[in-house]
């Protein structure tokens, strides 16, 4: 029976609230002719989004973690609890696009040389979404942030809907992944919580000799951070741990070294415009983003 599956969608889901069940119904909406498996892994959420699945879904496998160790965590236990030959990473706030699923199997199949497959992004308002890059380094760090989306853009006009492209790293929120190479490769690196783990495989995919590829025969709606909520929760310290991490595995210690001052001053700053404009709440996890960056040493030994 297990080697029937040919898809698993893995879905990790925190405190999404309506968002995952919309989720897990547009993808039962897809007209998939195939042998597929839902597992969804709830990341010990507190808001009961998970409820309305069980009532539901009885179909679609649960995985309730007793604690939250992160996105790449939850999503290997997802992967380990999987027996398709293809396995779909998929974000609990997303809207599955026409015969999107369908479309990245059957181009994946058609293109062995691709090693991760995604589909475009867009916000709920129809505008695209930015959902790939170059591997993250002190050039890219400011050319990503402040021109990539309008380059992306441009190409999209440009392509009169027939958009493809090969990308150093594609965003976790949707991409399709053969199973064994997920797998060989350990899935994400447990270290990152959150965020940089997409482009820390990205680059070990590529280092196989594979290729990362967004096309827009497939589409599909992101609604973006309804897990993590605002970034200033408690999420920005390991976000930019994580960050550091990632210079530290794949960068020399010059590019480290630079991005840590540059971070330093950078939330020193943001810490007295926000302390100016009586943020409390905002300045106190600034000051603990500040200290975990602060602790980030270049020791390549021990990642």
């Amino acid at each position: 029976m297990n080697n029937k599956v040919e898809l698993s969608i893995v879905i990790v889901n925190y405190n999404s609230g309506k968002y995952l069940y919309d989720t897990i119904v547009s993808v039962l909406e897809q007209d998939l002719n195939i042998n597929f498996e839902i597992i969804v892994i709830d990341n010990h959420s507190i808001d009961n989004s998970i409820i309305p699945v069980k009532e539901k879904f009885p179909a679609v496998k649960i995985i309730e973690l007793n604690e939250n160790k992160g996105f790449a965590y939850a999503n290997n236990v997802g992967a380990d609890n999987s027996n398709g030959k293809y396995i779909l990473i998929l974000n609990n706030d997303t809207k599955i696009l026409e015969n999107s699923i369908e479309s990245l199997l059957s181009e994946i199949k058609e293109n062995p040389k691709y090693g991760i497959l995604s589909p475009v992004l867009y916000y709920s308002d129809g505008s695209p979404q930015i959902s790939f890059g170059r591997d993250p380094g002190i050039i890219t760090e400011f050319f990503t942030k402040y021109f990539s989306v309008i380059f992306f853009k441009l190409e999209l006009l440009f392509s009169k809907g027939k958009f493809e492209k090969d990308a150093d790293w594609i965003s976790g929120a949707c991409f399709l992944i053969h199973s064994t190479l997920y797998k060989n490769l350990s899935g994400f690196d447990e270290k990152f919580f959150l965020y940089y783990e997409d482009a820390d495989l990205g680059k070990r995919v590529r280092e196989k000799g594979y290729l990362n590829h967004i096309t827009s025969k497939s589409k599909i709606i992101h609604f973006l951070g309804k897990s993590t909520g605002p970034v200033y929760s408690g999420l920005l310290p390991v976000i930019k741990k994580g960050h550091l991490y990632y210079y530290k595995k794949h960068n020399n210690k010059a590019s480290f070294n630079f991005l840590k001052s540059y971070l330093i001053i950078k939330y020193y700053l943001r810490l007295s415009f926000t302390m100016l404009s009586g943020k409390k709440e905002k300045s106190l996890s600034i000051k603990e983003t500040l200290s975990a960056i602060k602790r980030v040493k270049y020791e390549k030994n021990n990642t």
